[in-house]
């Protein structure tokens, strides 16, 4: 299996998340400020790699999240992308003394257990933020 990065790349552009392809087997989306979400084929087409630049946590194939306590959901990449634009989809960011330690991907309905957050440790939880779009209303 590999990702179609084609087609993850126009969904990219439809909901307005800027793309880079930095190597022909990887597309990198910028999430968030600074945070670039790579989706790449790897060992010639026959593994895939979802994952932050420059953190340890990553997937491979369709990405599955905890959407109950009890349930999950599978998502292809395209999809990954609309539950991300939509807030179906949250990026979770955990600190230590301030510098970033590892970024991951949760469903919004996913219970999230604190018990364990060591002290000089931070959580941060982001939902991806629309583009502005101007309008004849808006522009000036």
């Amino acid at each position: 299996m590999s990702y179609d990065l084609d087609s993850i790349e126009k969904t990219c552009q439809r909901v307005g998340l800027r793309c880079r392809r930095p190597e022909p087997e990887e597309l990198h989306a910028e999430i968030m400020p600074d945070a670039w979400l790579v989706f790449a084929n790897t060992e010639d087409g026959t593994d895939t790699y979802l994952g932050f630049e420059g953190c340890p946590w990553h997937s491979h194939g369709e990405l599955m999240l905890m959407n109950g306590p009890s349930t999950c959901i599978e998502y292809a990449p395209e999809e990954v992308v609309e539950a991300i634009a939509s807030g179906e989809i949250l990026v979770v960011s955990q600190y230590d003394k301030g510098a970033l330690r590892d970024r991951w991907l949760v469903h919004r309905e996913e219970a999230f257990d604190v018990r364990y957050i060591e002290s000089g440790e931070e959580i941060r939880i982001w939902r991806f933020l629309l583009p502005s779009r101007s309008s004849p209303e808006t522009d000036g």
